[in-house]
């Protein structure tokens, strides 16, 4: 507590919200709970990163509920669909789960901002920029002491694992860098993928994430893509109706309905 104190870290917490699930998908909800509770009375206000699978999908709005209620010192959620080719027999499981995440997920939105409270994606948060890339590349470091382009790479034993590290941290505080590697790594972007040329939502999505690019083939990847022009389109419009309403004083869909 005292180090994060003094280092202004603000906790962002991997954990799913609702008991049956984080003990399903991670187990120690109980741990978490504990460590939520020694944050909140340490004044600090924890971010919580929870994956979304079939199994909590629908949840998402019970998951937003069960924050307000049991966690109050949350403000921010990250509900990020899980990447899991194992999960989805055939591109269309994927297609349908990635349409109920949108259902879901813009209903928890509501429900958080009702509560002065803020649930996004990746996806979301990306169109607050203009990218080339869809992740920055990071100097996230493991518990092994490897340096990693991706916070989601945290074990030798992930199939990617090898492919995102490019450095590491020795016992004495020595830093290696393969800067050939973090370069190769680094210029997979959008200017590398011709799909992304005519796409509309290419400056958001920066040619997607390491993790999907890399674990689903092209029948999956097109799914993702589909997915992640249906949920930006969404949010644009959202917003668009918003400011239309701010500016004046009625709904948009109103106005072209009488």
């Amino acid at each position: 507590i005292e180090v994060l104190k003094k280092y202004q870290v603000l906790p962002d917490i991997s954990f799913d919200i609702l008991p049956e699930i984080q003990n399903r998908q991670r187990s120690n909800y109980i741990a978490v709970c504990k460590t939520l509770d020694m944050l909140s009375d340490n004044g600090f206000t924890p971010s919580l990163n929870a994956t979304i699978t079939p199994d909590n999908v629908m949840l998402q709005e019970e998951m937003v509920r069960e924050a307000l209620k049991k966690f109050p010192c949350v403000e921010n959620m990250i509900f990020e669909p899980v990447v899991a080719p194992e999960l989805f027999d055939e591109p269309k499981s994927l297609a349908a789960f990635y349409n109920t995440f949108i259902e879901h997920f813009f209903k928890a939105r509501n429900l958080a901002a009702m509560n002065n409270r803020l649930v996004e994606c990746r996806i979301i948060r990306n169109m607050e920029e203009i990218l080339d890339r869809g992740c920055p590349s990071k100097f996230s470091i493991t518990p092994q002491g490897d340096i990693a382009i991706c916070y989601c790479a945290s074990s030798p034993n992930e199939p990617n694992y090898q492919s995102r590290v490019y450095g590491s941290i020795s016992h004495s505080g020595i830093v290696s860098l393969d800067q050939q590697k973090f370069l190769k790594t680094h210029l997979d972007n959008l200017f590398s993928r011709r799909k992304c040329d005519y796409c509309f939502a290419r400056w958001h999505c920066g040619g997607g994430c390491m993790c999907p690019n890399e674990l689903y083939n092209d029948a999956y990847l097109e799914e993702v893509c589909i997915f992640t022009r249906k949920i930006i389109k969404q949010e644009l419009l959202h917003r668009f109706e918003n400011r239309y309403a701010e500016m004046y004083g009625f709904n948009i869909k109103q106005a072209f309905s009488n």
